[in-house]
């Protein structure tokens, strides 16, 4: 996938609302989804449990 597609497709769904851009930066940026980490954290919470 060439960078342009990849800006492209983050773009398209940071619009969606399904990504969310966290740096504030031009270069470098990272891209979450809130639900994904929530997920995660309840997992690792569960596993702790165990």
């Amino acid at each position: 996938m060439t960078a342009t597609t990849a800006q492209r497709a983050l773009s398209q769904l940071t619009e969606a609302g399904v990504l969310h851009e966290r740096t504030g930066q031009r270069r470098n940026r990272v891209w979450q989804h809130d639900d994904i980490l929530r997920i995660l954290d309840e997992y690792v919470a569960h596993l702790r449990r165990q």
